[in-house]
């Protein structure tokens, strides 16, 4: 299982570079990986701040992420309550904080 970083997982959801948005499909799609919390973090706040998504999608974006059946999340039953959570209104950090 390979540890992927939050760049690898940016690049496979918005699809936004042709070379590093193909490689982090074949990566991801192709064999066993293994996300952080912090790297989940990360990319919920890079997909809002920095590519101006909206929370919903980001939250939808994300679920189906850890659904991939090569995916495998850190803690992946409190990242999916801190997803609900959101999903409700909270922020997503603080409602991974309270895990």
């Amino acid at each position: 299982m390979l540890a992927i970083d939050t760049n690898v997982i940016v690049r496979y959801l918005t699809n936004d570079h042709p070379e590093q948005s193909a490689r982090a499909k074949r990566l991801i799609d192709g064999q066993p990986v293994f996300a952080t919390v912090t790297v989940i973090l990360e990319t919920e706040w890079v997909l809002r701040s920095a590519y101006g998504h909206d929370k919903a999608d980001v939250i939808r974006a994300l679920r189906n992420f850890g659904g991939l059946p090569t995916v495998e999340i850190e803690d992946a039953p409190v990242v999916a309550s801190a997803l609900d959570l959101a999903d409700a209104g909270i922020d997503f950090a603080d409602a991974l904080h309270l895990g």
